[in-house]
């Protein structure tokens, strides 16, 4: 004799096959999957989401912080210079920024940053129309008193190994001051001033134009950082100074390294 459970027994499956019991088949079938699932995946859902909570709780504030406190406004919405100078701009920004504000949009950082603050003051420096060049012919031999702009000077190996005779440094290197002067002789057209000058720049004998060196704001900041003991905990110091410079970057604090600085932010350099 064939035995059979009671489909009336909860979570017992009936094994006979009229369609009565097939029905009740399908419908304890359904209910037990629900009853496991709410049993179980709502507990786990509920852990995951209390995980997600606790993880991502120092994350979010860091986030709000940053955008909220900190952000870089726009740069339309910016007063005048002094509000701009608050915040960094990489050079390519700046070109964004003239390039639209159709203003000249080349040369270094330090020039763009100035035709800026003259676009602030109310006067707009155009870009300038392209010229067709005649080719020169220079001076093949180079002395003391050969013109800088005679010779056709660069920062070439030619002009490296005549210095380099001169001072008696192997291998000789242009300082910034002397980069700076040699472009401002260029662009003011000085022809009376030669190697031999340049050469006094070299020694500090003589002053044409000095090298901004608030263009190095990063290098310094990354120097200072590393110079710092307490930052020896970071395995990757120079990711760690990186995250750190980021948020420097887009306030109006002072673009400068300090141990306060890394004191006060040091929760948001988050580096592996």
């Amino acid at each position: 004799e064939q035995r059979t459970e009671n489909p009336r027994v909860t979570g017992s499956i009936p094994v006979l096959g009229t369609q009565k019991d097939l029905d009740y088949k399908v419908f304890f079938f359904i209910f037990n999957c629900f009853r496991i699932h709410f049993r179980y995946n709502s507990v786990f859902l509920f852990m995951k989401i209390m995980i997600g909570v606790f993880l991502m709780g120092g994350k979010l504030c860091d986030f709000i912080d940053e955008r909220f406190k900190m952000q870089r406004p726009e740069f339309d919405t910016i007063k005048d210079y002094e509000e701009f100078c608050k915040y960094y701009w990489y050079r390519e920004e700046l070109i964004q920024i003239c390039k639209i504000h159709g203003l000249k949009a080349d040369g270094s950082k330090i020039e763009l940053n100035n035709i800026i603050k003259a676009y602030f003051s109310g006067e707009k420096i155009l870009p300038e129309k392209k010229k067709t060049r005649k080719k020169k012919t220079f001076s093949s031999e180079l002395t003391l008193e050969t013109g800088l702009i005679e010779c056709g000077f660069t920062f070439g190996n030619r002009f490296r190994d005549f210095y380099s005779e001169q001072t008696g440094e192997k291998p000789f290197k242009f300082n910034v001051d002397m980069v700076a002067t040699a472009k401002a002789v260029k662009e003011n057209g000085d022809e009376s001033f030669t190697l031999g000058d340049l050469l006094d720049i070299y020694y500090g004998k003589k002053t044409y134009a000095r090298y901004d060196k608030s263009a190095l704001q990063w290098n310094k900041f990354v120097h200072d950082f590393c110079e710092d003991e307490s930052t020896k905990v970071y395995k990757n110091r120079l990711k760690a100074a990186a995250a750190l410079w980021k948020i420097v970057r887009d306030s109006d604090l002072p673009k400068e390294y300090s141990h306060d600085l890394k004191e006060r932010y040091g929760n948001q350099i988050d580096v592996e």
